[in-house]
């Protein structure tokens, strides 16, 4: 489920600041983006999905989907997804957001 993958990223997280554990940083990443795409995937499903509801539905599929994005869980499943992958495409060192 998704609150076992939640957990397991935020337990690999901690071990992964663990300064005797550097030797492991690959593995760490590969973890993490692993992770990241799972969550990736879980957004884009919410957002297709998500006008099924009828407090978005209302609004019409794009509209709804912008007031989803703009909600509270649409934010933290951004903030929470976005980072890794703006780090991986542009170089830029974004603070880790992964685990709000």
């Amino acid at each position: 489920t998704m609150a076992t993958i939640i957990i397991l990223d935020a337990i690999i997280y901690i071990i992964s600041t663990e300064p005797q554990l550097q030797y492991l940083h690959q593995l760490f990443y590969i973890i993490e983006g692993v992770t990241s795409t799972i969550f990736l995937v879980e957004l884009i499903v919410r957002l297709v999905v998500c006008t099924e509801k009828k407090c978005y539905g209302k609004y019409g599929p794009i509209r709804g989907r912008w007031r989803y994005m703009y909600s509270f869980q649409g934010m933290i499943d951004s903030f929470a997804t976005l980072p890794f992958f703006i780090e991986l495409f542009t170089g830029i060192d974004l603070p880790t957001l992964t685990y709000l």
